[in-house]
């Protein structure tokens, strides 16, 4: 076997193994639990790509998201049935479903990074960021840990897509963190 063959058989068993632990963690909250094996379901068929995510620390980001987007089911505004999928890369993926399960109004792709953010500090606070902006509010009327102007506000809001790529290194830096 070919170490590329390897590679993808011990990336699907650790993307099992992710599965797994993350019915076990949702064990106690049946309607999270139902909810997360939906999203998976949904995953699996329209954007299996969001399942290649990379092991962190032994965290599956793609996996993790969806335990986020399980626990946040009561901001959902659409059906997951209604999602057309993704193509795309597993972060486009986890913005693609986020987007669409969550948001009134476009949040700027790099935000998506709150769902599959570690459960730092300020992990909760990021994904009611990600609610409360994609519900209309201004990113300067939340309640952020830092004060931030207009001009602020404006630079923060036009990122691109190149700090998407860096993902919650990026987002995690409006904790007032180093990143």
């Amino acid at each position: 076997m070919s170490s590329a063959e390897h590679f993808v058989r011990h990336h699907k068993r650790q993307t099992d193994r992710a599965i797994s632990a993350a019915f076990v963690r949702l064990a106690a909250d049946e309607s999270a639990r139902a909810c997360f094996a939906e999203l998976l379901r949904c995953v699996r068929l329209r954007a299996p790509r969001l399942l290649d995510a990379p092991l962190v620390d032994s965290r599956h980001d793609g996996i993790e998201a969806l335990i986020k987007l399980a626990g946040f089911r009561e901001a959902h505004i659409r059906t997951i049935g209604t999602w057309s999928g993704s193509d795309q890369s597993w972060r486009a993926a986890v913005n693609s479903l986020a987007q669409h399960l969550i948001a009134k109004y476009r949040v700027p792709v790099f935000m998506a990074a709150a769902w599959y953010a570690t459960d730092d500090a300020f992990g909760d606070s990021k994904r009611q960021w990600f609610v409360a902006h994609s519900r209309g509010a201004s990113f300067r009327s939340l309640n952020l840990p830092i004060r931030m102007t207009k001009r602020m506000e404006h630079i923060f809001m036009a990122a691109t897509a190149t700090a998407a790529g860096r993902g919650d290194r990026e987002f995690g830096r409006c904790d007032g963190g180093e990143g």
